[in-house]
Formats: C-alpha cells, sequence, structure tokens
C-alpha cells in the first residue's frame, strides 16, 4: 500500500523530497509504529519515542492501522517554559 508522510520541524532536517513529502510503500497491514521503521532507517530524528504522528487531523497511537493512501504528519515533540 502507499502511504505519504509529511515531516515538520526538525524532522525535515535531512530529508529531501519534493515538496516535503515522502512517498512509501507499505506492507498491508502496517501500523504508525512500522513507519517510524522504515522512516528510522533514512534518519535517527524519527524516534517514535520523540515524535508525534497524525491522520485525519488527529493525534493516532504507534498501533493505528494504516490504509492505502493515508497522509501520516509527522512532529517532533518539544517543551519550553
Amino acid at each position: 500500500m502507499q502511504v505519504r508522510a509529511k515531516p515538520h520541524g526538525l524532522l525535515t532536517a535531512g530529508v529531501n523530497s519534493p515538496g516535503g513529502w515522502l512517498e512509501l510503500d507499505m506492507a498491508d497491514g502496517s501500523d504508525v509504529a512500522d513507519l517510524f521503521e522504515v522512516l528510522g532507517e533514512r534518519s535517527p530524528a524519527f524516534d517514535p519515542r520523540a515524535c508525534l504522528a497524525l491522520v485525519g487531523g488527529q493525534k493516532v497511537p504507534l498501533d493505528w492501522p494504516l490504509n492505502d493512501g493515508d497522509e501520516v504528519y509527522l512532529y517532533h515533540l518539544f517543551s519550553g517554559g
């Protein structure tokens, strides 16, 4: 299945992709954790313990099942004070 990932902020460093989208071919039955595993091969910044994934405008857990054509927005967690 085809999934599109859009990294934001710090996650864009080292990602060379037209329009900022990463087109990924994922196995059927893949979930968000599998997506992070594939992306982790590109950059260690894609650490699921330090990132947030959104599908359909909502935050999703690592065991969220992905579907063909999903667009996943990825953000690095940060805090301040």
